[in-house]
């Protein structure tokens, strides 16, 4: 009864109900939801909801710590999913197990078979935390869809790039343009 509540609330939170419960004790709740990650993949989008509303993201960091150096296997979209929920913080880069964490990241860039999309936010991930340069970025870009394009533009964007680079991604497309003026504020 005790672990379907719980289960239950994830629901609840997933589906952007409010839920009125106090809510569990944080570590045994990130516990929770970090071997739903593992054993219940389909619920991932509705975990890293959850994940991306905690104003803190030092519990949040530790718990996916712990589910890094536990060997879980996450497949590709739980990893862009994850990248988008608990990657964004600048704690992510930081702290003890930061290695770990961008050695995750980098691996769903070079992954072999990878989808654009999900590479180009990996990518936008190591820009963000500074572990990627501009000209790498280019060389991705000129060899990526145009789906893809505006996440590695504003890849591009966060490692202030010499003025050729940055020409040579906005020049002729204004969506571009737009993406990496406002890529440094997040938006």
């Amino acid at each position: 009864m005790r672990a379907a509540g719980r289960y239950e609330s994830c629901v609840r939170v997933g589906s952007g109900k409010r839920d009125e419960r106090p809510e569990p004790e944080a570590p045994e709740l990130l516990k929770h939801l970090m071997r739903m990650l593992r054993f219940a993949r389909q619920m991932t989008p509705a975990v890293c909801r959850y994940l991306a509303t905690r104003t803190d993201p030092a519990p949040v960091i530790a718990a996916f710590d712990n589910l890094l150096t536990s060997r879980a296997y996450l497949n590709r979209w739980q990893s862009w999913w994850l990248q988008s929920a608990i990657a964004s913080h600048s704690a992510f880069g930081t702290g003890d197990g930061a290695a770990r964490r961008i050695k995750w990241v980098r691996a769903a860039l070079d992954a072999p078979g990878q989808a654009a999309t999900p590479r180009a936010y990996a990518a936008l991930t190591l820009a963000r935390h500074g572990q990627i340069d501009a000209e790498g970025l280019l060389r991705l870009y000129d060899r990526t869809g145009a789906t893809a394009r505006p996440l590695l533009v504003a890849a591009i964007a966060l490692t202030r790039p010499t003025n050729r680079i940055s020409k040579a991604v906005t020049h002729d497309n204004r969506l571009h343009r737009w993406v990496y003026d406002w890529a440094p504020t997040g938006a």
